[in-house]
């Protein structure tokens, strides 16, 4: 099975009922059902990633040391930013993405 091009898995389908063999036909329909599971599956694996991505950087927010942004409340533009916090917990998160 494929999704977006990149290979997702295998797909065995058996030889039909009477023996016959698979037309062209049946081909395409087989390819469009198997296209659905496919999908669910990619995504849940996305949605995995994404849940654990939020989870590490929610861990970090709350273990990093205190950051600082200031918000121009006029404009709602960013002030200022304690630089040194935020490439500090840029650096813990990718160095907890690449132990993994």
């Amino acid at each position: 099975m494929r999704h977006r091009g990149k290979y997702a898995g295998p797909c065995f389908v058996s030889d039909q009922a009477d023996s016959a063999a698979f037309t062209p036909a049946d081909d395409e329909i087989m390819v469009l059902f198997a296209s659905l599971p496919v999908a669910a599956i990619v995504n849940a694996g996305m949605l995995c990633h994404v849940e654990r991505a939020c989870a590490d950087l929610a861990a970090l927010v709350e273990t990093a040391p205190k950051s600082e942004v200031v918000f121009d409340g006029g404009s709602v533009c960013v002030a200022s930013v304690n630089r040194q916090a935020v490439f500090t917990a840029l650096r813990e998160l990718l160095r907890l993405r690449h132990d993994e």
